[in-house]
């Protein structure tokens, strides 16, 4: 475990000390490339800039939106078009249907099925006093599955009245780089049912279960 944990925070250094030199790169340029980097050095709220720290662990955060949870969200989109009669062909003849498979994927499967939040001041939740400080873990997956919030929540339904789940977070410290994900995600339906309008499972192997 602690050789783990040291992997782990030499990993996140090398990646916060390659991203600075990019900063620093585009100090030496004029800040003047329209990729995100230089949008967020040139980016101001009230007066102020981001300084260089910010900026780069804000493009560090941004950074696993392409990496596990969204490649494991794709394949459980995937198997939904596959599994459930009749949905690959629905969706692939009408695109707007890409936007609530995602939407319901994240509900119904979510990659991470837990969050951990710190409490800013003594609360209590359900009767249980949590004092200031203390670490919470969120269960995503049981509030995606809310039957006061989700009219029958154990089905996958594509049609369902949109609601926001808890896939993403909620509030300040939801995710953000989730536009990102989103994107990514329709771009590889879109591909998938551009080029392989015929996808099906193969039937001599069982089908796969998530």
């Amino acid at each position: 475990v602690a050789e783990g944990r040291r992997i782990a925070a030499q990993s996140v250094k090398s990646l916060y000390d390659a991203l600075m030199v990019q900063v620093q790169k585009r100090h030496a340029e004029g800040v003047t490339g329209d990729d995100i980097i230089s949008r967020l050095m040139r980016a101001e709220y009230e007066g102020r800039k981001l300084n260089d720290h910010e900026v780069v662990t804000f493009t560090r955060s941004l950074l696993p939106a392409a990496g596990e949870t969204t490649t494991r969200t794709f394949s459980a989109a995937l198997l939904f078009l596959l599994t459930i009669p009749g949905l690959y062909e629905r969706v692939r003849n009408d695109r707007t249907l890409v936007a609530k498979l995602i939407d319901e994927s994240v509900r119904f499967e979510p990659s991470a099925t837990f969050k951990v939040r710190e409490t800013a001041v003594d609360t209590e939740i359900g009767g249980v006093k949590i004092p200031k400080g203390s670490f919470v873990q969120c269960m995503v997956a049981a509030a995606n599955r809310d039957e006061t919030v989700f009219e029958n929540p154990d089905v996958f339904a594509i049609d369902r009245r949109q609601k926001p789940s808890f896939g993403f977070g909620f509030g300040p410290h939801m995710c953000i780089g989730q536009f990102v994900a989103k994107l990514e995600l329709s771009c590889a339906i879109n591909a998938i049912l551009d080029f392989l309008p015929n996808l099906r499972l193969d039937p001599a192997y069982p089908t796969p279960k998530i």
